[in-house]
C-alpha cells in the first residue's frame, strides 16, 4: 500500500475500521502519515466515529456491511 496516495488510504482505513476499532496513535505505523487526514476525512463523512466501548478509537459507521466489497486489491481502475 502506497501511504502517501489519499485515494489508496481512505478506502484501506474504512475497511481496516470495520475488521478492529483504529488507535491513530498505535495504527499510524501501519497507515503512514496519511492516517490522520484520511480518518478525519471519513469522520467528517459520517464512516467513522468513535468506538462505543474504546471511545479513544474509531471504527466504521458508514450504512455498507462490507466495504472492502467497493475496493479492488487488484486493480486500480473500478469500472474492469
Amino acid at each position: 500500500m502506497d501511504p502517501y496516495n489519499p485515494t489508496v488510504i481512505l478506502g484501506h482505513v474504512k475497511c481496516a475500521a470495520v475488521e478492529c476499532p483504529l488507535s491513530l496513535a498505535h495504527d499510524r505505523a501501519f497507515f503512514g502519515p496519511g492516517l490522520d487526514r484520511a480518518a478525519s476525512t471519513l469522520v467528517q463523512a459520517g464512516l467513522l466515529s468513535p468506538h462505543p466501548q474504546q471511545p479513544a478509537c474509531l471504527h466504521y459507521s458508514g450504512p455498507k456491511d462490507n466495504p472492502a466489497a467497493d475496493l479492488s486489491l487488484r486493480m486500480i481502475d473500478p469500472n474492469r
